[in-house]
């Protein structure tokens, strides 16, 4: 179950030359309240190292889920959304040794397209077996 089948990823501005970049970047996506409400419903952001000469590499991964967002649970934000607090994610990366058997049972899934996009970005992330 996908609750945000109309969704679009979106992607940040490149930060260069820095170990610690800072994303002060808005993004809108159009999501019913009731889609939001789900216990499910989050964000996912995959962190890339941007590399000129070389292909990208995966730094890590972060959820946000949508009730921690600020505003969720009110029907209309004020002004005071300018002085909310920035929301800090800690970025994990997968064991390949852990998503092995899972990207293998999932490839076998043919039918399910959600489970072939998810072994295509295992793939793409380089932390699927060869």
């Amino acid at each position: 179950f996908h609750p945000f089948p109309g969704a679009k990823s979106q992607r940040t501005q490149v930060k260069n030359k820095t170990l610690h970049p800072i994303f002060d970047e808005q993004f809108n996506f159009t999501v019913t309240r009731e889609q939001c409400s789900n216990s499910t419903a989050c964000i996912h952001f995959t962190v890339m190292d941007h590399d000129w000469l070389s292909t990208n590499d995966f730094a890590g991964e972060a959820v946000l889920q949508l009730q921690e967002v600020y505003g969720f649970h009110k029907t209309a934000v004020s002004r005071e959304a300018k002085n909310i607090s920035p929301v800090f994610l800690k970025l994990t990366h997968p064991d390949p040794s852990v998503m092995k058997p899972i990207t293998k049972m999932l490839e076998g899934r043919t039918a399910d397209k959600e489970a072939q996009e998810f072994v295509k970005k295992m793939k793409e992330l380089e932390i699927s077996p060869e």
